[in-house]
């Protein structure tokens, strides 16, 4: 039943892709797929740290969200329930206040990475956060960025990994024509130096000496094989970068001509959001040093695949010639599909992929 109602998701989201109602109930739909399933891996370890939330020393919000829910004697699948579904009902919001299109949005990201973060649960919490966070970048003023850097502490509090985030408030002192240089010489720079600088992080940083001494374990270590698939990955990303470059390009030049049927301001947004997503998916570039160690550092490029499908959704909605709408498309239809095919299809199946379809309690 799984697969019908999943494929039904997909296909209905593309056909009414404007159709906001439609996002709310496809979102009830996330929400019973994530919820509703004790067989997909990780789950029962969330069962046991529900148990006894003080003995796994996990991430301070998350663990005392636990014992909250656990004086009010709740049990794990309804706390799991209200958990779940708070964190898709900000993702919901988010895609329909930031997009005409959320339906696009909705299909993307049932393709990847929502299988995941229905395996990762707090790294999806946090992600949720970020999602709803990273807009507020395109307006520059203080209340904003104020209430930036406490929505990252926030979400920090769920997975540790929101802390990479902070790097965003560069964009707001460099160009991206800056930054993107910058990030890949660093990220080539840190490749030989990442056990070093990780070491030195854990000694001033204490509340994050046990997850990093975890992710220095040797045994750990990402294979060849693995991180020349990762590294591929980001080149896909990268290409997304170049194409998404080229748009801010045509629209700067559109600006001046006044050629699109857009208004002025609505071409200044788009130009903010091309921006963006060139400086973000430049910061991004140093994720791989950081894979080399641990694939678990992968979580970091998933939690900012919504905000991709949310630009792609505004691009596609403009009067772009329709070479560059089909080239960008193309390009983020290959990095979804080949991440979802390296991560969950080819190397979690009996985890992640067939758990999901046929261990839901509903249907």
């Amino acid at each position: 039943m799984m697969y019908v109602i999943s494929g039904l998701i997909i296909l209905v989201n593309l056909i009414f892709n404007r159709n906001k109602y439609m996002t709310i109930i496809s979102g009830v739909f996330l929400w019973i797929g994530m919820s509703f399933n004790n067989t997909i891996v990780d789950r029962a370890q969330y069962q046991r740290m529900y148990a006894n939330p003080l003995k796994y020393n996990e991430e301070w919000g998350y663990t005392h969200l636990q014992l909250a829910a656990g004086k009010l004697g709740l049990s794990f699948q309804v706390f799991f329930a209200i958990l779940i579904g708070a964190c898709l009902a900000l993702v919901i919001y988010t895609i329909i206040r930031n997009t005409r299109y959320p339906g696009i949005v909705i299909s993307l990201y049932f393709i990847f990475p929502y299988l995941m973060d229905a395996a990762q649960v707090r790294s999806f919490l946090s992600a949720c956060i970020i999602t709803a966070l990273i807009p507020l970048l395109l307006k520059r003023n203080v209340k904003n960025i104020l209430l930036y850097i406490i929505g990252i502490f926030v979400a920090s509090l769920f997975h540790y990994s929101a802390y990479f985030f902070f790097l965003l408030l560069i964009t707001y002192l460099l160009s991206w024509k800056v930054i993107m240089p910058l990030f890949i010489a660093f990220s080539l720079a840190l490749m030989g130096n990442i056990f070093n600088l990780l070491k030195f992080l854990a000694s001033i940083l204490p509340f994050l000496s046990n997850k990093i001494d975890r992710y220095l374990n040797p045994e750990l270590l990402t294979n060849h094989a693995e991180l020349r698939a990762y590294a591929i990955y980001l080149l896909m990303l990268f290409a997304l970068t170049i194409v998404t470059g080229l748009i801010l390009n045509h629209y700067q030049d559109s600006q001046e001509k006044v050629v699109y049927r857009r208004s002025i301001k609505q071409v200044t947004q788009y130009n903010a959001m091309s921006d963006l997503m060139l400086k973000l998916d430049s910061i991004l570039m140093i994720v791989l040093p950081l894979i080399s160690i641990s694939v678990s550092y992968d979580r970091v490029i998933r939690t900012v695949l919504i905000i991709h499908y949310i630009y792609f959704s505004k691009v596609f909605s403009t009067s772009l010639p329709r070479l560059v709408k089909v080239l960008y498309f193309v390009t983020l239809l290959m990095f979804v599909l080949y991440y979802f095919w390296f991560f969950i299809y080819s190397r979690f199946p009996a985890a992640v992929f067939w758990p999901f379809f046929q261990g839901n309690l509903i249907f």
